[in-house]
């Protein structure tokens, strides 16, 4: 059938299983106790797409379905699902109290991040349940738990409980008959797709969309110099298209989108992109299909199997990263034989074909504490990793990888499960370019990660343990450049502006110098140098603190101490930052006066130099500094005091 026909030939049959056949009604009473669990729990998703379930082989600790508590930020809201659509009875209600015993030992023994507690099922309580056992229940449960001698909650575990059931707004509630009908009316093509038969609805649909994605027919009748093109319009086209996908929005799982580009577009990361196809013709036009999933437990409510026939004996064939992938889940792309069987029925066009095909390994996302314990027994500050583990098809290895919360570094391990050996190793930060506050603590984290010392990991909570000893490595950068990235974090907690990282390849050891001597100064201390040489005063200028050494007299027989008020300007890379003002006081100064009037300042008994910083002085214009002086003796009489013995000139 050509793809003209088969569009004419679905169009007649549309309406029989059309979008409008949706229904949210629900008999709760005549549902099985699988099948209200499974409805409640996608009607949950449905409403809270970031939510995940608990599944009995992780052990649930009476949790369902865990969705973030927007009150409480890194805390699960835990919906204690059950099938009870009726009043309950006394078997019933000890089985509700078993959940949230079970739900309260998670949050104390396995780090279950527990926020409020929901039990939902199409049952509502009456005033009896309600009033006389359900608002009584939660402290009933937590004095038992406290009294049993088996359980033996430790005191730090009952006050952790204590607290939670007495936190400011602690919702413990029932979501009864109205909750579950609410959500079956809002997302209906759950309810039809597991009750009323959307599941059949959307195989019919893609039994039409076929005809889309078989083009064999097309191109027959094209070779014959049939022209299918004459016989669909673009009218009709679009309208078959939004009839299909009417229907294909009517999955619970997943959304579905298309494209018709005259090219094959490269296939995005896109976020909840589980999949994607694409049909390509000989000049290129490219039909995309992608798959998306409506929420975070798509994926596992209705998996997406396939079968593949690795293509060994093509060229393009990468043993070594075969390997990999068969024993630790690294990503492969690799040309298959592929059979996939995803949602909509968009498998069907891969089936039997040669492809390059990209597989990565299924896996687990949890949070990690990573920190060094130095040779003298001191540690480093942690650094919380999320980490990915996973392993290959063989089970016989795992790869491990993941990135601390910056996103600059990256941390990696490879581990045989046969013999217990593998390797590990992170990758610094690309810091040039980035903000310092971003990329500083890797990089301490990182210094510390040199012979000797020990790499230690722990949960989000709970204690370090030893990980491996650090084999022979050295720092990765010098003391000096440490220093220089330690002060950039000090001058930025000084101003506004994002101090960014500069190639440290063209800094100068004057530049360094300048960035921690303002480093210092920021800190509260003084600078202290001898290093000056003359200072220019401009003839007539007004300092706007203290008094003008002018008006003094200034006498060329004379010594002065002499303060002047100038900005402290820092230059990081191309940046130039003004970050207050700086009193720089001059010990022993002689001035001279030139043919033009100009005065100069002049080191007399010593050169030194105290620079400290000046909090609330007003930053002076860089060209007009203002200055103050304090007359100290003749040029005669402090050269007179040097000569005699024990004479200073400090």
């Amino acid at each position: 059938m050509s793809l003209a026909a088969g569009i004419r030939a679905a169009r007649g049959g549309l309406h029989e299983w059309g979008a409008e056949q949706v229904t949210g009604r629900v008999e709760w009473t005549e549902l099985g106790g699988d099948e209200a669990e499974t409805v409640l729990a996608n009607l949950l998703y449905s409403e809270y797409p970031s939510a995940t379930r608990v599944r009995p082989s992780r052990g649930d600790f009476g949790i369902d379905v865990l969705k973030p508590n927007p009150r409480e930020p890194g805390r699960f809201d835990d919906h204690q699902i059950k099938r009870y659509a009726q009043t309950l009875t006394n078997t019933q209600k000890r089985d509700i109290e078993k959940s949230f015993r079970r739900a309260l030992i998670g949050l104390v023994r396995r780090e279950v991040a527990l926020a409020d507690w929901y039990l939902n099922m199409p049952g509502d309580p009456t005033i009896d349940n309600l009033l006389d056992w359900f608002n009584a229940m939660p402290d009933k449960v937590i004095t038992e738990m406290f009294e049993d001698e088996e359980l033996a909650l430790t005191e730090s575990e009952k006050q952790e409980i204590r607290d939670w059931r007495a936190a400011p707004g602690r919702i413990i509630k029932w979501e009864g008959r109205t909750f579950c009908d609410t959500l079956a009316a809002k997302y209906s093509y759950v309810i039809d797709y597991y009750l009323h038969g959307g599941a059949e609805r959307l195989r019919q649909a893609v039994a039409a969309m076929t005809a889309l994605l078989n083009r064999g027919a097309d191109l027959r009748d094209a070779a014959a110099g049939v022209d299918t093109a004459a016989l669909v319009t673009p009218e009709e086209m679009t309208a078959h298209l939004n009839r299909i996908f009417e229907v294909l929005d009517t999955d619970p799982h997943y959304r579905y989108g298309f494209s018709v580009d005259p090219s094959p577009p490269e296939i995005l990361r896109q976020e909840n992109l589980v999949a994607a196809t694409q049909q390509i013709q000989p000049n290129g036009q490219t039909l995309t299909f992608r798959v998306f999933r409506r929420f975070a437990e798509a994926v596992h409510e209705r998996p997406i199997p396939f079968n593949l026939r690795f293509a060994a004996e093509e060229a393009g064939f990468d043993a070594d990263a075969y390997e990999s992938w068969r024993k630790y889940g690294t990503p492969l792309t690799a040309p298959a034989e592929v059979e996939l069987d995803l949602p909509g029925g968009l498998g069907a066009p891969f089936s039997g074909g040669l492809s390059d095909v990209s597989v990565q390994g299924a896996g687990h996302t949890y949070e990690a504490r990573l920190r060094i314990r130095r040779c003298d027994g001191s540690v480093g500050e942690p650094i919380t990793f999320s980490i990915t583990a996973r392993t290959g098809p063989e089970g016989t290895g795992m790869w491990e990888t993941g990135t601390d919360q910056s996103g600059n570094l990256t941390f990696e391990t490879k581990i045989d499960l046969d013999t217990g050996s593998g390797t590990w190793g992170f990758t610094r930060p690309r810091i040039v370019g980035e903000e310092i506050n971003d990329v500083l603590p890797p990089i301490e984290f990182l210094q510390n990660v040199t012979t000797g010392n020990v790499l230690q990991v722990a949960e989000r909570r709970g204690p370090f343990v030893d990980y491996r000893e650090i084999p022979t490595r050295e720092s990765i950068f010098p003391d000096p450049v440490i220093d220089y990235l330690r002060s950039l974090s000090t001058i930025q907690e000084a101003t506004s502006v994002p101090v960014l990282v500069p190639d440290l390849t063209t800094i100068t050891p004057a530049d360094a110098r300048a960035v921690i001597d303002a480093a210092t100064l920021l800190s509260g201390q003084s600078v202290v140098t001898n290093d000056w040489s003359r200072a220019q005063f401009k003839s007539g200028a007004t300092p706007s603190i203290g008094q003008n050494l002018e008006e003094q007299q200034v006498g060329l027989d004379k010594h002065y101490q002499i303060k002047i008020f100038e900005p402290l300007i820092v230059k990081v890379g191309t940046q130039e930052l003004t970050l207050g003002t700086v009193e720089r006081l001059l010990l022993s100064v002689k001035f001279e006066l030139d043919e033009n009037g100009v005065i100069t300042a002049l080191p007399f008994l010593n050169d030194t130099t105290y620079r400290t910083l000046s909090p609330g002085v007003p930053v002076p214009d860089r060209d007009n500094r203002p200055v103050q002086g304090k007359l100290l003796g003749t040029l005669a009489e402090a050269e007179e005091l040097t000569r005699q013995p024990g004479g200073d000139t400090d």
